[in-house]
């Protein structure tokens, strides 16, 4: 069998190289809010960050690596579709305008910030600081959601 084997594709993905204090924020949430993920990077990484940090679900692009297919595949551009469908499937009750804490870093999150009820962004590049408020740290977000009145 040819390849990289998965664990030796662990091992050199981790340690995870998070934001400062992510760890300890989503810990810190107890179950108060739901905690999730949409990306279009590495599967692998993917899951490890799911797992790690025990987010509630995780949207990414899932490949078949024995024969090199895409099972499903996550369009860096139509994040804030995908985010919605996934609500209204899995969390009827909860929609991106009114209780959606969002996150970004790239331009391809963009669609997103737009909607979400509290565009953040950590890191950011390619001009999305203009789409939402930067934060250094993930504990600030608790701040921004008792200083904007947001029902998650």
């Amino acid at each position: 069998e040819k390849g990289i084997p998965e664990e030796k594709l662990i091992r050199a993905l981790k340690p995870i190289p998070y934001v400062s204090d992510a760890k300890e924020f989503f810990q810190s949430l107890n179950g108060g809010y739901i905690t999730g993920m949409v990306t279009s990077g590495f599967p692998l990484a993917a899951e490890l960050i799911y797992n790690e940090l025990s987010l509630d679900f995780c949207l990414y692009n899932r490949v078949n690596f024995r024969n090199f297919s895409v099972v499903e595949y996550i369009d860096l551009h139509e994040k804030d579709q995908l985010l919605e469908r996934f609500l209204a499937k899995d969390y009827p009750k909860y929609n991106l305008e009114e209780n959606v804490c969002y996150i970004g870093d790239n331009s391809n999150d963009i669609p997103v910030l737009k909607r979400a009820a509290l565009p953040l962004c950590i890191n950011p590049k390619n001009g999305i600081a203009e789409y939402a408020r930067e934060i250094k740290r993930f504990s600030e977000i608790l701040n921004y959601i008792k200083t904007n009145d947001f029902e998650p």
